[in-house]
């Protein structure tokens, strides 16, 4: 299901237009098959007044949040959290579900749909193991059989690499990115095979630049970040995926192929790193999603491709009675 156009649409997606966030209520929304249309929502434009009953939405917001309402609101990320429940007041009905840790209490959504790594719990608590997003099977499929003429020169396996970008428990500076990008040639050397590298918005400048100076000479493809993205298409094609250690929702996205992923290590910043990020990736080890990145390819079956979208779509379902009779 599309995005539908204007105020006319089953679903409203708020979000603070960070992609990640985006795509996490697409995923869902495009799993319950419903039109959908993004919505504005970030608290550090909203002010605080808002909490207030009756108090007037700040532009862009007045316009863009306007009837006919929606059957059913998703907001992603903890800046959406109280727009949502400013426009809850203001609807004064529909059902409210937020993605993610809304870090205020939990109770005054209808739902909330939060990673165990955030260690909520609850009877409005839905937990997922990885985050939710655009890849499944059918999406998978259709992107590969494209770009599968493109990559048919290439020699295999196909290796694709996901870069993502520094964090306050992560660093990804150039010298960082060189040494994954040292890892990466390495195998694919070994293995005969070719890679298909896809930074993201986070990775810098400098990243890139060490990438492409260290790959330069390997077989594969390099997205430079023009033209149509074939992130999803080198998800399809791909023999085995790398991925940087930093990004959930990429890691998530990754599983969600059925296919073999091998997470690359990062420096940490600091003593302590991230509990949140430790969690996430030893839980996912422990599933058979994915392993730590040790120079090589190994033999192993994942489980079914991890699909953390179509589980909270049919917990929605469920809770607004879509399924009954």
């Amino acid at each position: 299901m599309t995005a539908s156009a204007g105020n006319a649409a089953a679903v409203w997606l708020l979000t603070d237009g960070r992609r990640g966030n985006m795509a996490q209520a697409e995923g869902i929304a495009a799993a319950l098959g419903l039109p959908f249309a993004h919505k504005p929502a970030d608290d550090g434009g909203w002010p605080r007044r808002l909490l207030a009953p009756l108090s007037p939405f700040p532009p862009p917001y007045a316009k863009a949040l306007t009837p006919p309402w929606p059957r059913l609101v998703l907001s992603c990320g903890g800046r959406a959290a109280r727009p949502a429940l400013a426009l809850r007041r203001r609807m004064g009905g529909g059902f409210f579900a937020h993605i993610q840790n809304p870090r205020l209490d939990p109770k005054r959504f209808d739902l909330v749909i939060a990673p165990a790594h955030d260690g909520l719990s609850g009877p409005n608590i839905f937990t997922t193991l990885g985050s939710p997003g655009p890849v499944n099977r059918a999406a998978l499929d259709a992107a590969a059989a494209r770009m599968r003429p493109e990559l048919a020169a290439l020699p295999r396996p196909l290796l694709a690499l996901l870069i993502g970008g520094g964090s306050r428990v992560r660093r990804l500076d150039g010298a960082a990115a060189a040494d994954v990008a040292r890892q990466a040639a390495a195998l694919a050397a070994e293995t005969g095979g070719s890679l298909l590298v896809t930074p993201s918005r986070r990775t810098g400048p400098a990243a890139v630049a060490a990438l492409r100076e260290v790959l330069a000479s390997r077989p594969g493809l390099f997205w430079d970040g023009g033209g149509e993205n074939p992130y999803m298409g080198w998800l399809g094609c791909a023999d085995a995926i790398l991925v940087t250690e930093d990004s959930i929702n990429m890691t998530s996205e990754a599983c969600g192929t059925g296919k073999p992923v091998y997470v690359i290590s990062l420096p940490r910043r600091g003593l302590t790193g991230s509990r949140r990020l430790d969690f996430f990736h030893q839980a996912l080890r422990e599933a058979g999603y994915c392993r730590p990145f040790a120079g090589q390819l190994e033999s192993w079956t994942p489980p079914p491709p991890l699909d953390e979208a179509a589980r909270a779509a049919g917990e929605i379902r469920k809770r607004l009675g879509m399924d009954a009779g």
